[in-house]
């Protein structure tokens, strides 16, 4: 086997997956296209095929003013059952395995995309952002977190083997935990203990709402890249208190969409983010995931000190990225360019997401 690290199985809870590779959550735009559940399925099953150990989807809204938009999935609604069963049915039918994206933009929410005010720990303007968001009050804190968990059930129903509450990347619970967007001064701010309360109270809720066999992954921020943030320290122990909250996996985002530290691209070199994965695996005894410019299998084999390894773009690419590494095809292997430009601005434009490659066209 040429990449035995990588093609070995692993688990998230009970959940074996046959390979250490996640095809990471992307925001694929599809969704609000004619078709877009036809399209979906397309895309995902394409990929599903191809021995990726588990996909995560775009991320789906828990609430509508967290959404990202008409293009985004949304898991707020009873009715939302249904279609994502579709796709879950038949990513299972291709022999894949599936996670969906917990998603609460936050202040990144648009109003003219969402046509409701964003909120966030505290009103303050996001510099990617028009609108200004409003505070959340208490018991809108408690309705966002219910709303965590009602969805966490929802996704569990519709079929996907495990859920990933996205709390990097500057969205809402990142917006808690940093004391760049969160100024409260009741007990949902200030110090370090009460910034963390949010992004842990939602943890534990969908703990609590799936049951303990339900494999849950937490996306936290390994380095927001923003200067005054959270620090390292604090991120360490963050990391701790997920495992005690009962998380199965933590899957490690790096930067802000407002960040001017570029992470994803070619200015950045392969697998420069890797080491702050692995801090944090020292700190916890469940899987750790890493991503950021891993964009081959040789990279991916290389920094396999962490349990599993993420990639995104490269699966926009070439599907067969793993079945070629399985059996030696990688001299066919399509690249995937680093995004050019910053990824947001294709959230902001409501376009689907581009691949600055040649990839094969997915079959539908």
């Amino acid at each position: 086997m040429p990449y035995p690290a990588l093609l070995s199985p692993v688990s998230i809870n009970q959940l074996v997956l046959p390979t250490r590779v996640m095809m990471g959550s992307m925001h694929v735009g599809l969704e609000g296209e004619e078709n877009g559940l036809e399209k979906m399925k397309a895309f995902y099953v394409r990929r599903a095929k191809e021995h990726v150990g588990l996909i995560v989807t775009g991320g789906a809204a828990v609430t509508p003013e967290g959404s990202g938009g008409a293009n985004f999935m949304s898991l707020y609604q009873e009715t939302d059952i249904n279609q994502w069963t579709e796709l879950t049915e038949a990513v299972h039918e291709a022999g894949g395995r599936i996670a969906v994206q917990l998603f609460h933009a936050g202040r990144y929410a648009y109003k003219a995309l969402t046509g409701l005010d964003p909120v966030s720990a505290s009103p303050l303007q996001s510099s990617i952002n028009p609108d200004i968001p409003a505070e959340l009050a208490e018991e809108d804190i408690q309705r966002t977190i219910q709303a965590f968990s009602e969805a966490a059930v929802r996704a569990k129903k519709s079929g996907f083997d495990a859920v990933e509450i996205m709390g990097s990347e500057g969205y809402l619970l990142n917006q808690f935990m940093s004391p760049l967007t969160n100024q409260r001064t009741d007990n949902w701010g200030g110090s370090f203990e009460k910034r963390l309360r949010f992004p842990l109270a939602v943890a534990k809720a969908v703990r609590r709402a799936v049951g303990p066999d339900y494999p849950v992954i937490f996306r936290m921020s390994g380095l927001d890249l923003m200067e005054g943030s959270t620090t390292e320290e604090e991120t360490l122990i963050w990391a701790g208190k997920l495992e005690e909250a009962g998380m199965d996996a933590l899957n490690i985002g790096i930067g802000w969409h407002e960040s001017r530290t570029p992470t994803i691209t070619m200015k950045v070199p392969r697998n420069y983010f890797t080491p702050v994965a692995a801090s944090i695996k020292k700190q916890v005894s469940i899987p750790v995931i890493t991503s950021n410019r891993i964009n081959n299998p040789e990279d991916a084999e290389s920094i396999l000190q962490e349990d599993i390894v993420s990639m995104a773009r490269p699966f926009l690419a070439d599907p067969e990225i793993i079945t070629k590494a399985r059996t030696a095809g990688l001299k066919k292997l399509t690249h995937a360019l680093p995004a050019i430009r910053h990824a947001w601005t294709t959230f902001l434009k409501i376009n689907p997401l581009p691949v600055w490659s040649t990839p094969k066209q997915d079959e539908s």
